[in-house]
């Protein structure tokens, strides 16, 4: 028994505890913020694609989980189109995870920033580990400048490493909204993400269904399990638990019960994706 206590003490709640209804709340609006900044690290994405291309003299088309180019760019304008979102996010993602303005205000926009950031983190991280099976942002890049496999499983292995980087980095913004109450940190980085998983990949699979975009089927599953696995800081940043701790007289935060405004900016980006469902084209 004192072998168990020790080993759960570093989530003993050392300056406050959160009611229930403030843990229902703590889920609620997580989230909400994660399915927001989510569709808002999509479509940043996409845009940073979609302005590439064109820059690059290509009739450029967005929809809503994807954009192509007219015609097919080949050799070192692929890999630049490919791999420019793919660094955008990779370098939005990293400097909002590290500099975190909203932090002392707290609250949705808080959450939204710390979803948004490292959802764009992940998103640079997870077709670096995708790399190798020829799906994605890397994968089209090694593939138009002729990559050796060696260097996609490298690719890989930096993408993974990536992963437990970024769970690192989320652990503390955890400790420091949840506090060091195990079920306050489920609240936030647990639930949210596995409520989360049913609605993306219907969202996504009626996203694919009503654009004009063509995917193989290849391509959907790639697309929609990128979008779950999106989220898989969250879970993982449990490893390192033990290396986070509340600040010095942390508070419980003060969140509304259901977070109105981040629910009306989703349902809006929602419509928004349904009338990109032709693509919006410019360039060429």
């Amino acid at each position: 028994m004192a072998r168990f206590v020790m080993d759960v003490s570093p989530f003993v709640c050392q300056g406050g505890r959160m009611t229930p209804q403030q843990r229902h709340a703590l889920v609620r609006n997580n989230l909400v913020a994660y399915l927001l900044g989510g569709g808002l690290m999509v479509l940043i994405h996409e845009v940073v694609h979609w302005l590439v291309g064109a820059a690059l003299g290509y009739r450029s088309t967005m929809f809503s989980y994807g954009v192509t180019q007219q015609p097919d760019p080949g050799g070192w304008h692929a890999a630049i189109t490919a791999l420019s979102a793919d660094i955008a996010s990779l370098v939005l993602g990293l400097a909002m995870a590290l500099w975190r303005p909203l932090e002392a205000r707290g609250g949705f926009a808080h959450l939204l920033w710390l979803w948004l950031g490292f959802t764009s983190l992940q998103e640079g991280i997870t077709y670096w580990v995708l790399t190798p099976f020829g799906a994605g942002d890397t994968a089209m890049a090694a593939a138009a400048l002729g990559w050796p496999i060696w260097a996609m499983f490298v690719a890989m292995a930096a993408g993974i490493a990536g992963m437990f980087v970024s769970a690192r980095l989320f652990a503390q913004p955890v400790a420091t909204v949840a506090g060091d109450e195990i079920a306050a940190r489920r609240a936030m980085a647990w639930w949210p993400w596995l409520l989360a998983i049913p609605f993306l990949l219907v969202h996504a699979f009626v996203m694919f269904s009503l654009q004009a975009m063509s995917l193989s089927v290849g391509e959907v599953v790639v697309v929609a399990m990128a979008g779950v696995s999106n989220g898989v800081f969250a879970p993982m940043s449990f490893i390192f638990a033990r290396q986070a701790h509340q600040p010095a007289g942390w508070q419980p935060p003060r969140l509304s019960p259901w977070p109105v405004a981040g629910i009306v900016a989703f349902v809006v980006l929602v419509a928004l994706q349904v009338l990109m469902r032709g693509g919006i084209t410019i360039g060429g």
